[in-house]
C-alpha cells in the first residue's frame, strides 16, 4: 500500500526522510512546517485561522488547497482529514504529530482506535498503532522496545519477544502496562479480547 503522510503543526519534519516518494498532506500550521523545511506538499488543508491563505496562494496551486469549517460537534480536525482521505481511496496514513500533551495524546489514541483504514502516528521517539482482536505481525523497525496499553481493555499474548506474554489482562485505567522488546525482526501479537495501543519506542 502506498503511504500518505499528514504533517501536523507538531510534526518532527526530520522523520519524512525515512519515507521517500510519499504523498504529503499538510494540516494547518503543518503547512508552515513543510514550507520552512522545503518539503513538497501534495495537498494543503486548513481553516486558515492560523495560516495565511494569501501567503499560501503565492507559492502553492489553488486547486491543491482545501479549507475546512469547524463542525458543530467539534470533531477533531485531524480526524476529519483522515476520514476524508480514507473515503477518497487512501489506504495507509502516517500522521506526524506529538504525544507530549496528555489531552492531545488521548485525542490521537481515539483517532487510532476509530480509524477507517490503516493509520499510524509517529513522533520524535515512538510509533503508535491500534490493534483489535486477532493476530498481528509486528516489525521491530529501528526501535529497541515496545509498550502495550489496553485501550480501553485487552487480553493479549505475544511470542518472539524477550519475555513471552500469555493471556495478560490490560486496562487503560490501570498502571500495569507491558514494556518488553522484540527478540528478532518481527513478533506475533495476539489480541484475544479488546484492543491495544502498541507503542514502539527507544
Amino acid at each position: 500500500m502506498k503511504k500518505t503522510i499528514i504533517v501536523t503543526p507538531n510534526a518532527n519534519i526530520g522523520l519524512i526522510s525515512h519515507y521517500p516518494d510519499t504523498e504529503i498532506v499538510a494540516l494547518d500550521e503543518g503547512i508552515e512546517v513543510c514550507k520552512e523545511a522545503n518539503i513538497r506538499m501534495s495537498l494543503a488543508i486548513s481553516s486558515f485561522e492560523t495560516v495565511s491563505l494569501d501567503d499560501l496562494l503565492s507559492y502553492f496551486p489553488k486547486e491543491k488547497i482545501m479549507k475546512y469549517e469547524h463542525s458543530q460537534d467539534e470533531e477533531f480536525p485531524l480526524s476529519r482529514v483522515c476520514n476524508y482521505l480514507f473515503s477518497h481511496g487512501v489506504e495507509d496514513i502516517l500522521v506526524l504529530d506529538s504525544f507530549s500533551d496528555l489531552l492531545h495524546a488521548h485525542e490521537l489514541s481515539v483517532l487510532l482506535k476509530n480509524a477507517k483504514g490503516h493509520l499510524s502516528i509517529q513522533d520524535s521517539s515512538s510509533l503508535v498503532n491500534f490493534y483489535g482482536e486477532g493476530s498481528h505481525v509486528i516489525s521491530k523497525l529501528n526501535y529497541s522496545a515496545f509498550t502495550i496499553i489496553g485501550f480501553p481493555y485487552a487480553n493479549v499474548s505475544m511470542e518472539h519477544v524477550s519475555r513471552n506474554i500469555k493471556d495478560q489482562e490490560l486496562h487503560v485505567d490501570k498502571t500495569h502496562n507491558i514494556t518488553n522488546a522484540i527478540f528478532e525482526r518481527v513478533a506475533v501479537l495476539k489480541v484475544n479480547k479488546g484492543g491495544v495501543l502498541f507503542v514502539l519506542h527507544d
